[in-house]
């Protein structure tokens, strides 16, 4: 019976690698990882919990991807962090491949960062949120270097967070998935903080495979105002109706699609290692922008 499992497994795989379009082998790769049992997701009911980390790769991705939650935790009374983890300053597409001179495409570059920021400031002002962290990393060009990798580590020692929000493995931006391996890096340094914590990998450019919904019905008036604020952003990509269309989905296994949830995939800091390692361990690894 093992070896016809193991035959089984061994054609399966074959099959992939033939047959699979180049741009969906990384995820659904991804997808064959979580070999175990389905179970029923679980509600997230408990909102007191904290303090609250959220990892951010531009400014935005924090109300994309877990602003329901957000206000959820902070009606509890918790103490929330974002950390943002790139410099936003690729987030103008009439920037890219501009030709104007390396002196103005930086000062454009460097306004909008700026911009960016006070977005996310007045968008995180929304609920309460003051406490922002900026990394600083290259936008559309992150990667996990020991300065930001000791960086994220010496946010998680302030901190001291009970939950980290965070992109979900899933997620086929390169940059979120290089914020996961930075984050991935500060958190194996730090076993003592690691062992009871939990991780919530949130959706923004792909649907994730979750285990846990948070109900956000009451925050998402306060999530549209969050939205609200980011105009350089929703002026190239309509990310309210987006985002609130993919809340509205993830409300049909828990509300009967009647209101809004967010969806996670919530690991351990063991499970999500392990994970990280499996899909770095995959052929034809790309987590290409999309």
């Amino acid at each position: 019976m093992a070896m016809h499992k193991d035959l089984l497994r061994r054609g399966l795989s074959f099959a992939y690698r033939r047959l699979a379009p180049a741009g969906t082998r990384n995820l659904i790769s991804t997808s064959l990882l979580l070999t175990g049992r389905d179970e029923i997701p679980r509600a997230i009911t408990d909102f007191a919990t904290g303090p609250v980390l959220i990892v951010a790769p531009h400014f935005d991705d924090e109300i994309c991807g877990c602003g329901g939650v957000m206000g959820l935790h902070a009606t509890a009374g918790q103490t929330i962090t974002v950390v943002f983890v790139t410099d936003g300053a690729a987030g103008d597409p009439s920037l890219r491949g501009a030709t104007m001179p390396a002196d103005e495409l930086k000062q454009a570059r460097a306004r909008l960062t700026v911009l960016r920021e006070s977005e996310s400031r007045a968008a995180c002002a929304e609920y309460g949120i003051s406490d922002l962290r900026m990394l600083n990393g290259p936008d559309g060009a992150l990667a996990p270097t020991n300065d930001l990798v000791e960086a994220m580590g010496a946010v998680l020692d302030d901190v001291r967070p009970a939950i980290v929000y965070h992109p979900s493995l899933l997620d086929a931006h390169s940059d979120h998935w290089n914020s996961n391996l930075i984050l991935a890096g500060a958190l194996k340094a730090r076993p003592a903080l690691s062992g009871a914590l939990r991780l919530r990998g949130y959706e923004v450019w792909t649907p994730a495979i979750p285990n846990r919904f948070a109900n956000i019905d009451a925050e998402v008036d306060r999530k549209q105002r969050a939205f609200a604020h980011f105009v350089s952003q929703n002026a190239t990509v309509d990310y309210p109706r987006a985002i609130g269309g993919l809340n509205a989905y993830r409300s049909i296994y828990m509300q009967g699609g009647q209101g809004q949830a967010e969806a996670f995939q919530e690991l351990s800091v063991a499970a999500f290692d392990l994970l990280i390692s499996a899909i770095l361990a995959r052929p034809h690894h790309d987590h290409s922008d999309p």
